[in-house]
């Protein structure tokens, strides 16, 4: 927490208290809804840009991204 320059009280208090939870789960679940398996994720208008679960390259990224200008 430290070493984060985190003020560890506050930090400790927030996570205890469930703050931002509702959010976060919230956020799991829209990331499961779209088939995100870990991050990093990347879609570029609505569209996976390598393959589930893997981490694509700036190749892939843009290969994508000019298709989709193109359009």
């Amino acid at each position: 927490v430290t070493t984060l320059g985190l003020n560890g009280g506050t930090f400790r208090s927030c996570l205890a208290g469930g703050g931002g939870k509702e959010r976060v789960e919230s956020d799991v679940q829209l990331g499961v809804s779209l088939g995100v398996a870990g991050t990093p994720t990347v879609y570029v208008n609505g569209i996976l840009a390598g393959a589930a679960g893997f981490i694509p390259t700036f190749g892939q990224i843009k290969e994508l991204v000019d298709q989709e200008l193109k359009k």
